[in-house]
């Protein structure tokens, strides 16, 4: 039984790692500029959600130049329980970009749906966004990444969303694993 179990918790492990690569501006085209229009990430899977982007020279909603919008679903039973920083090239020497998360599918930036985010460099690659900025992990539902350039038209980042079963649904795994083991006896 205890293998069955270990298994169970290995193979939600193995997941962590597997997702891959949600968006690629190099190969999926320029993400969104307009908090009210963000580029659809989609659904979110198990494990490690690359996306790799360039805050271009446009202009954004709010007249910044260089603003990137992606909007990420979480499924019912996982958790967005990270988002790391992996990689930061800013436009000039010691700039920085803003990693901001509002709630819902649209960054419109009230005071209502933002849920949190900061200013990050690249001393700051390999952080986590949520727990840097007091949000915590994120449960089932849409939200809205954006990326916004302080210091110049043009940085490229790239950030990891690791999305994880929540606690309930490895406990329900668990179980599962425990009754097919009973069974098999």
């Amino acid at each position: 039984m205890k293998s069955v179990i270990a298994l169970a918790a290995a193979a939600a492990a193995t997941s962590a790692v597997t997702a891959g690569v949600v968006w690629d501006e190099t190969i999926d085209g320029d993400l969104s500029n307009n908090g009210l229009t963000p580029s659809d990430g989609g659904i979110l899977s198990l494990g490690s959600n690359t996306v790799l982007g360039s805050t271009g020279p446009g202009t954004g909603i709010n007249g910044q130049p260089g603003y990137d919008v992606l909007k990420i679903t979480i499924a019912n039973g996982q958790l967005l329980s990270q988002v790391l920083l992996t990689s930061y090239e800013p436009a000039g020497v010691g700039n920085t970009s803003g990693f901001v998360f509002f709630d819902g599918d649209q960054g419109t930036g009230s005071a209502n749906d933002f849920l949190g985010g900061g200013s990050y460099g690249t001393g700051n690659i390999g952080n986590d966004i949520l727990v840097g900025n007091g949000i915590g992990a994120l449960g089932p539902g849409t939200y809205t990444f954006e990326v916004r350039e302080f210091g110049g038209p043009r940085s490229t980042w790239s950030v990891d969303f690791i999305v994880t079963p929540t606690p309930s649904s490895l406990a329900l795994l668990g179980l599962g694993a425990v009754a097919f083991g009973r069974r098999r006896r």
